[in-house]
Formats: C-alpha cells, structure tokens, sequence
C-alpha cells in the first residue's frame, strides 16, 4: 500500500483543497491510504467519508494539534474528534498523555521547523525529551521543510520512533509528493508502517 501521512483540506484554516480533489490526486498517483490531519480539526463529514469508501481509498482520522508551546503533535485515531479544542491549549506532554490514553498513534511532524519537537524554542528540553520517548513516529523528510539533519541521532536515542516522510499536502497537487509504502498486516496499516524495517 501507498500511504500519504500528512495532509490537511479545506477543513484546515491553511489549506483550500476540496475533498473532491484531494480524491482525485490520490487516484491518480496510486495513495491507496490517506491520514487527513486538519489543523487542531478533525471535521470530515459522512458524506465526506463514503466518498473516500466509494473510491477505495482508505481515509485515516487525525489532527495536527498546535499545542500551548506551539509545537505541531499529529494524532491518529478513529475518535480523535474527541480530544478536539482549540489550538494552544494542551501543553505538549499533556496532549501525548492524552493521545496516548486512548490508544492513538502520535506522528512528530517537521521536528526541526520552529513549529517541531526539536526546533521549537518555547518547549522545555525536557518536555521535548519526553514527547520524544513517547511518540511512534518522527517526520525524517517534509516536502514543504526539508530533511531533517539529525534523524539518525534521535533514532539511534530513541528506538520507540520509526521514520516517515510527509508530503504535508495543503493543495491536492501536493498529496503522493511523499509517500511511505508497506505490506499491511492483519492489524492495520500503522501497526504495519510501525514494524516496518
């Protein structure tokens, strides 16, 4: 399967690409997967929903919190409308606890970027050390950022992160720029992308 795990739509204050679009560009490039990660958002609506069904494109519920820091914190759960509020409002540690406490899966997007778990210089280096130890993945590639340099070392130190590269798609254009593919398993695509060598 190809997976697209950073992409935002019209639900996104930043982002004006219609779901319609966004459909179409995954069938055009073969995105058999797509984790849809509004800004501190999660507002797809069922008819939204049937329309990826209809397409045979698995959509992946998430938000890409802005947490009290300013750091940027993906999760991934089918519920995560649940934990929606407005941006600033968890600090980081609070927001992994929370995610975590439901069973989502946490993506660390742009970890270098002034809005990242290692370029934000408002989080306490401790706080970032933790939201390290605990998260599943770390963007190793963002197209609209870059690499980011220091992968290798925050693997090697943190053997809980497994690496992904993001298109972090705000026009449908964007969306398979980036693409992470795996065999899936029987338990689903992120334990899949997680066991991943």
């Amino acid at each position: 399967m190809k997976i697209e795990t950073h992409c935002h739509s019209y639900h996104s204050f930043d982002s004006l690409a219609k779901i319609e679009d966004i459909i179409t560009e995954c069938k055009k490039k073969g995105i058999d997967a797509l984790v849809l990660n509004d800004h501190d958002v999660c507002n797809i609506n069922n008819s939204e929903l049937r329309h990826f069904k209809n397409n045979n494109i698995v959509l992946i519920k998430a938000i890409e919190f802005t947490t009290f820091e300013g750091v940027h914190i993906i999760g991934i759960d089918d519920n995560i409308k649940e934990l929606q509020v407005e941006p600033f409002f968890y600090k980081s540690i609070e927001l992994v606890n929370q995610l975590l406490n439901i069973n989502a899966w946490i993506i660390l997007p742009h970890p270098n970027h002034e809005t990242g778990i290692i370029g934000n210089q408002k989080i306490l280096k401790e706080d970032s050390r933790y939201c390290l130890s605990k998260s599943h993945f770390i963007e190793k590639n963002n197209y609209r950022y870059g690499k980011f340099k220091d992968i290798e070392k925050i693997l090697f130190k943190y053997k809980n992160l497994k690496p992904l590269v993001g298109s972090d798609a705000h026009k449908a254009s964007d969306i398979g720029i980036f693409y992470n593919e795996i065999e899936v398993c029987k338990e689903g695509i992120f334990k899949s992308l997680y066991e991943k060598e």
